[in-house]
């Protein structure tokens, strides 16, 4: 991850993904690369530029080195979790939605058939 002095934009270390934001580029990573095999990621904190290559061991030195960039983790990861909860909950009220229309579908069509 890049921080690039001409405009402050930030760049994913493993596409070509670019930001102005480290929370949107946070965002990038947890949904695009975070199971990634072949992941990696630089930490950007004034005068670190640690690699990694687990999503895990990153978290775990933000926490440890950089405290006050661990909050902006936590946010982060806490709005995605909850975004996939969210599509998690759709998904089953459109499975029961579609199951509910189908039931009173076969209703419908044995009401008609029988005169």
């Amino acid at each position: 991850m890049e921080n690039y002095e001409n405009g402050n934009t930030f760049q994913c270390d493993m596409c070509l993904f670019k930001c102005i934001s480290y929370y949107r580029l946070m965002q990038h990573y947890i949904r695009n690369h975070k199971q990634d095999p072949y992941f990696r990621i630089t930490c950007v904190q004034p005068g670190c530029g640690a690699t990694f290559k687990k999503w895990k061991s990153f978290r775990q030195h933000l926490f440890r080195k950089h405290p006050t960039a661990s909050p902006t983790l936590n946010e982060v990861t806490q709005q995605i979790e909850d975004e996939n909860q969210l599509t998690r909950t759709k998904k089953n009220y459109r499975k029961l939605f579609k199951k509910t229309i189908k039931k009173l579908l076969r209703k419908l069509l044995k009401s008609i058939e029988k005169p």
